[in-house]
């Protein structure tokens, strides 16, 4: 699994890391969730809406929550879109400005209202502070563990456990790349049942597990 390692402990998330891990929670949450590639803003401002179709296959503004990862100066940021509300938050280092990708963002949503041929809305735009870690390394690991906070509507946000996140953001990948895996190995259709999924999911455990536990003692 290319981009995971022992290394995966200690050091910066790259983009690889965060867009797999927010497609994984966009898969599992019972909200409507979705969930743009890192690259997506710098995509947006060289090409323009109409290069960036191909991103934006599904009626996002349909969606619940969108969510927009930032990466700016070795430091990982995360913007999110409540569309029932009109609120874009930005949850940010305060040492570091996120007012043009704010302001991007929210054009990037009018633009697709008014595509769409609804009246553009007043989008409200406010900030948050991230609590600050105890290394910079740390900030791809916190907004992942945000945005999956967010999108189960979790409360319990544990910013002082940053070992715990990391090892537990892991497992769930690496859980994830073998169940793909299984899938391919053992041809299981596309038609496959929800119950299924859970019932190889059981199976994979085990092995998901010894993985992690393997890769930790390296």
């Amino acid at each position: 699994m290319a981009g995971f390692g022992t290394t995966f402990y200690t050091y910066k998330y790259n983009e690889n890391m965060i867009n797999k891990y927010l497609d994984l929670i966009t898969t599992q949450s019972t909200l409507k969730i979705h969930a743009f590639n890192v690259d997506f803003i710098d995509k947006y401002l060289n090409d323009g809406m109409r290069e960036t179709k191909v991103w934006t296959k599904i009626p996002v503004l349909n969606t619940k929550i969108i969510l927009f990862p930032i990466h700016i100066k070795e430091e990982w940021a995360l913007i999110v879109i409540f569309t029932k509300i009109k609120t874009i938050a930005c949850y940010y280092n305060k040492n570091l400005n996120y007012e043009f990708e704010m302001a991007v963002i929210k054009k990037f949503l009018i633009s697709r209202q008014t595509i769409i041929g609804h009246h553009p809305s007043k989008w409200k735009s406010i900030y948050f502070h991230i609590p600050k870690q105890s290394s910079s390394h740390n900030s791809g690991p916190w907004i992942l563990h945000l945005a999956k906070c967010i999108s189960f509507n979790n409360t319990n946000i544990q910013h002082n456990y940053m070992p715990v996140i990391r090892k537990t953001q892991y497992k769930e990948l690496m859980m994830d790349q073998i169940i793909i895996n299984a899938v391919e190995v053992f041809k299981t259709p596309p038609t496959v049942t929800t119950n299924d999924t859970v019932q190889l999911k059981k199976k994979c455990v085990d092995h998901a597990n010894q993985s992690w536990i393997q890769r930790t003692m390296d």
